[in-house]
C-alpha cells in the first residue's frame, strides 16, 4: 500500500477506503486542505470512496479549510467519512464541523477504529447497492 505524505497528513488507499492520519501540531488551512484534496484524488483515481480520518493528533483548522472540506468539490466522490477521536477537545471540534458545516456525505465520530471501519463498509455496501455510478479507473 502506497503512503503519501502532505504537509499535514499521511494518506493511503485500500479496498475503497482512504486512510488519513493527521500529523501532530499542524495547522490545516485552505492551502493544506487543497493539497490533501489533490493527493486524495491521485490515490483514489477518481473512484467513489469512504474515508477514515485519524484526528487524534492536536491540530488547528481554519474556517476556510472547514468550509472547503464540507463543500461540493471535496465531497464529489465521497461515500461517507468516519473521524477517529480520543479527547473531549477532538469531539468538540468534530461535532462543530458536523453540525455547523454540514458535510454532504454521512459523517460520524468514533473512538474505536474497528467500529469506524465497520460503519464505513456498511455505507459502502449501501452505496454499491444504490447503483451510484463511479468513474472507471483508466485502462492500462
Amino acid at each position: 500500500m502506497d503512503i503519501v505524505v502532505s504537509n499535514i497528513a499521511e494518506m493511503s488507499f485500500s479496498e475503497g477506503i482512504l486512510y488519513t492520519r493527521l500529523l501532530e501540531g499542524k495547522e490545516i488551512d485552505l492551502p493544506n486542505a487543497l493539497e490533501n484534496f489533490e493527493k486524495s484524488k491521485t490515490l483514489t483515481k477518481g473512484r467513489r470512496f469512504a474515508t477514515l480520518t485519524d484526528a487524534r493528533a492536536t491540530v488547528t483548522i481554519t474556517k476556510e479549510a472547514m468550509a472547503f472540506g464540507s463543500g461540493k468539490e471535496a465531497n464529489e466522490n465521497l461515500i461517507a467519512q468516519a473521524i477517529l477521536i480520543q479527547s473531549l477537545a477532538n469531539r468538540i471540534v468534530g461535532n462543530f464541523m458536523i453540525k455547523f458545516h454540514k458535510p454532504l456525505a454521512p459523517t460520524r465520530l468514533f473512538s474505536n477504529r474497528d467500529e469506524a471501519i465497520s460503519w464505513l463498509r456498511e455505507r459502502m455496501k449501501e452505496d454499491e447497492e444504490s447503483g451510484v455510478k463511479t468513474e472507471s479507473p483508466p485502462s492500462r
